[in-house]
């Protein structure tokens, strides 16, 4: 009878994260360890937008099951890879961990140094790819499970899933489903695969596609689309509280949340709301009020830094 495998779960406090980690449970794939990005003192002290709920923390999960939780401030110390090689893992697994992973750290598994990404790769490369499926109209969603290399979600695929997602929903959501059916395949790989080398699908370039963080100016709406697009467009991006910018009849309106969508506009909308006609169909939003605007960019999985220890060229 073959043994579990030993996992070590690096993680970050976002829903994509925590589902993964959750669904890892419920398999009955506890990981030895979780892993999280900085010093400990620092969890709970997340900065986040005033009336934005504190993203929940794989670490508070894993602190409530019995799990070991690891804070790493720099991969590249030799006390963290110590500390990792202690573990004798057979799989390393990163959902959203904010930090590049040395060569020695990716060598230190048993079997891969594995990453789950929420698009089907190559494409949507980058630390944000449900804000950009969601701004493209995106039909072709899904998680992809990689091997990690050096170059940030280039390494080998080792298997990919599509996930359909309801129209209008909510980038939390999504982000759980997606982080879920992630999980799912991971299980259902070393089901299949319960002795060595995993896949390894080197991906082609020439169909790869990288996209930063958003702008501010990526919110905008055109009314050359179809209401639908920019109503679900709004959905799925809420979470970065930002307003979405559209120019109706010579004048720019900033949308804050998208309320209903029609094939025509209703009678009549209430204070602070209005309707706005598309290339197909009229949206009703909510208009955005505040008189300080500002952006910080945000991503769903913050990329690697400087400041998170080096990885090799």
């Amino acid at each position: 009878m073959n043994r579990a495998p030993r996992i070590v779960f690096f993680g970050h406090p976002s829903r994509f994260s925590l589902a993964v980690l959750e669904t890892l449970l419920d398999a009955g794939l506890a990981p030895l360890a979780v892993v999280q990005h900085g010093r400990q003192a620092a969890a709970g002290s997340i900065p986040v937008r005033v009336g934005v709920e504190r993203p929940a923390s794989p670490a508070d999960l894993a602190a409530g099951r019995g799990i070991d939780v690891l804070w790493l401030e720099r991969l590249d110390a030799p006390d963290a890879e110590g500390t990792l090689a202690a573990l004798d893992a057979d799989v390393f697994l990163v959902a959203c961990f904010p930090a590049l992973l040395p060569a020695r750290i990716r060598r230190l598994p048993r079997r891969a140094c594995l990453n789950l990404h929420p698009s089907l790769l190559p494409r949507y490369r980058g630390p944000s790819p449900l804000f950009w499926q969601f701004r493209n109209a995106e039909t072709g969603l899904g998680v992809t499970l990689h091997h990690v290399a050096a170059r940030v979600d280039a390494g080998p695929v080792v298997a990919r899933r599509p996930v359909s997602l309801p129209h209008g929903v909510a980038h939390e959501d999504a982000s759980a489903r997606l982080g879920r059916a992630g999980a799912t395949l991971l299980a259902d790989t070393l089901a299949r695969h319960p002795r060595g080398a995993l896949p390894a699908e080197a991906q082609d370039e020439r169909a790869a596609t990288r996209h930063p963080a958003p702008s501010a100016e990526d919110f905008g709406l055109s009314t050359g689309w179809p209401a639908r697009r920019a109503f679900a467009f709004m959905r799925g991006t809420a979470m970065w509280g930002q307003p979405y910018p559209v120019d109706v009849d010579g004048r720019r309106l900033l949308l804050a949340e998208a309320l209903e969508v029609r094939d025509a506009p209703a009678p009549a909308a209430r204070a602070g709301e209005i309707w706005v006609e598309f290339a197909v169909g009229a949206l009703l939003a909510r208009l955005f009020t505040t008189e300080r605007l500002w952006f910080e960019s945000r991503a769903e999985c913050p990329g690697p830094g400087r400041t998170f220890g080096t990885a090799d060229p």
